[in-house]
């Protein structure tokens, strides 16, 4: 399937290091859109009412959910007029078997009815802001003496939440701010405890000292709320309170005192002074820019606190509509995770705006205004978010990021599989030495490793090769694990029909997501070739540009963890071997020995006649041996 989407964010694993030329790959392809929808649409079914719709698919899954102000019309938009040049929506109507529809009183209720069970259900077509990034947040503890810390976890039932910050220093220089110079606590400890005399932070001055009360409740509580006022973008009432009690100080002589109201100021000031542009004083206010990138909505949104740049992010999703009316369904989505200031600009118009702006105003529990300015102050950071989506949008084309669910099932489509290969794992055997002969399976999941999936297999089996050692390894596996979307084995036929027995022999189905990779006739990396089950065309890397680095991923992930876990057995076998001991044998010798006698104490309670007939051993060896017995014997 065509697709021009990215892999989330920023990411620099292995497996984007081919997404350039995936990108270019991909335009040449022709997607399916000639594929018969399963569902039958009559739009005299569906009132002409607001409320919710839900896409199921065959097998009952929920995987789109969308709001409308008119249900008839907006799913007539997709079934009546679907050829709409966004790919997408044919991939969307091609799975959809049966609509569900809940009429609501109001827009209101469905844009938030569409949040909910966006949330509960979690619908594979409603994946939005792709963001794989966890920003951080400044907490405050809902206790007497409340702590503040730094953390990528939302706990909004035990602290005040603030941010989130795109930038870690900046919320760490934040944090230092509130420290020094308004003294709030960091340690941990939640009921604070009393202690017997302060940390080592309340030495250096990063602290009151709540926790051997040398501060009161009251006064601990006022600095809480200045280090509030602070992070919610409020410096300037902090400032002029910090000059007038450095001149109330000065004035009684209290210089000590009137130094730290002094440091106070500087710090706010400097800190103030991180990002003013022109454009007027606005306390809090988030600027919101969008534009379409090859079927998708990007979106790039800055947080201004005092006039200043807190934070900017980007964020896609797909477009399965008009942003007019997908726009208030991003700003649930967005604002229901973090803070909601007293105004949000916007360079688009959105059908619920005056809806939204309500919804927005319960949550935040003041009045929160949705703009679109057509002159004045904010105009200039409207023009400064323009840029960054720009910006943001050239860097998608530059680096050729693709969307991570797109790509699979991109993946499906070349190769003709049965699944989208979401649960792919791979097999490898090792075996340098015929002692130690291991198998490994790695699992991938939505692409990336999964680690935890992850089984390592000391082959038991007699039979020697590597037919036998993989069939003895994907039986261990499949009987205690479940059978993933695609089975990779590192080799060829003989190892598919090896696969392919031991499924049968467990009652599993063989079909084509079983499939193999091999290097080919010249056995040059680059030239691998992929074998199906079932089918006797193989794909090179010109019939599957797309789907070879996939695959040649999960083969050297896999190739990598059995060498490594061979390459382990046989260093503790080399460690654990008694023999090896005995002066003048040697590596190989001790091996030799261990395989005959199997333990030391076996060797020296035989005859010593029995080492003649070790042919794998030389002469010298031989008498090291004899000697080595007899001064035992000796001994003993």
């Amino acid at each position: 399937m065509e697709s021009s989407t990215q892999f989330k964010g920023d990411s620099k694993g292995r497996e984007h290091s081919h997404l350039a030329f995936i990108e270019q790959a991909m335009r040449r392809l022709r997607p399916p859109y000639d594929a018969p929808m399963a569902y039958e649409f009559q739009a005299d079914a569906f009132p002409e009412a607001p409320g919710v719709y839900r896409m199921r698919s065959a097998s009952g899954e929920v995987i789109y959910i969308g709001k409308a102000k008119d249900l008839r019309s907006r799913l007539s938009q997709y079934f009546a007029q679907r050829h709409d040049g966004r790919y997408q929506i044919d991939l969307l109507l091609r799975d959809v078997k049966t609509v569900e529809t809940v009429v609501t009183p109001s827009e209101r209720e469905a844009l938030i009815l569409e949040n909910q069970l966006i949330k509960r259900e979690k619908p594979r077509y409603n994946i939005r802001l792709k963001d794989d990034k966890t920003y951080p947040y400044l907490r405050l503890s809902k206790d007497p003496f409340p702590r503040i810390d730094v953390s990528r976890q939302r706990d909004e039932e035990n602290y005040e939440i603030f941010g989130p910050y795109t930038e870690v220093a900046s919320a760490h220089r934040l944090l230092e701010v509130i420290c020094s110079q308004f003294g709030v606590r960091r340690c941990p400890g939640i009921p604070l405890k009393l202690l017997d005399r302060p940390c080592l932070y309340a030495q250096i001055g990063q602290c009151s000292a709540p926790c051997v009360k040398a501060i009161s409740e009251e006064d601990y509580g006022q600095a809480v709320a200045r280090s509030r006022s602070l992070l919610q973008g409020k410096t300037g009432s902090l400032v002029q309170e910090a000059r007038k009690n450095m001149e109330e100080a000065s004035e009684a002589l209290e210089f000590e005192k009137a130094a730290r109201f002094r440091d106070l100021m500087a710090a706010l000031q400097n800190f103030e002074r991180g990002g003013v542009l022109e454009g007027g004083r606005h306390d809090s206010v988030d600027i919101i820019a969008h534009g379409h990138h090859r079927g998708w909505d990007v979106v790039v949104l800055l947080q201004v606190r005092s006039a200043q740049l807190w934070a900017n992010e980007a964020f896609q999703r797909r477009a399965l509509g008009p942003w007019e009316e997908e726009a208030a369904s991003f700003m649930m989505e967005i604002y229901g995770t973090r803070e909601i200031p007293p105004q949000v600009v916007m360079d688009f118009e959105m059908n619920d705006r005056r809806v939204m702006a309500e919804i927005l105003s319960d949550r935040a529990e003041r009045k929160v205004d949705l703009r679109r300015p057509q002159r004045g102050a904010l105009r200039s950071w409207l023009s400064m978010a323009r840029q960054n989506l720009k910006a943001e949008i050239s860097c998608r084309d530059a680096t050729g990021h693709l969307d991570r669910e797109d790509y699979l099932e991109s993946i499906r489509a070349e190769c003709d599989l049965p699944l989208v290969p979401k649960f792919a794992i791979a097999l490898d055997c090792a075996n340098f030495s015929l002692e130690e002969p291991v198998g490994c399976i790695v699992s991938f999941l939505d692409g990336r490793p999964d680690r935890k999936g992850y089984r390592k297999f000391k082959v038991k089996g007699e039979e020697v090769g590597d037919v036998h050692h993989v069939q003895e390894v994907i039986t261990r596996y499949l009987k205690k694990n479940p059978l993933p979307d695609l089975l990779l084995i590192d080799g060829g036929v003989e190892q598919l029909k090896a696969t392919a027995r031991a499924m049968e022999t467990l009652g599993i189905e063989v079909d084509g997501r079983l499939v193999g990779i091999s290097k080919g006739e010249e056995r040059r990396r680059g030239e691998e070739v992929l074998h199906f089950w079932g089918r006797e065309e193989t794909l090179g890397l010109d019939q599957a540009p797309l789907s070879m680095p996939f695959f040649t991923h999960l083969r050297d992930e896999a190739h990598r963890t059995s060498n490594r876990f061979n390459g382990s057995r046989m260093s503790k076998r080399r460690i654990n071997n008694p023999f090896s001991s005995i002066p003048g044998i040697g590596a190989v010798g001790s091996k030799v020995l261990r395989r005959h006698f199997g333990s030391m104490v076996a060797f020296l309670e035989g005859p010593i006649t029995t080492v003649d007939e070790l042919d794998d051993l030389n002469q010298r060896q031989r008498n090291m041996l004899k000697a080595y017995w007899t001064a035992n014997q000796e001994e003993g």
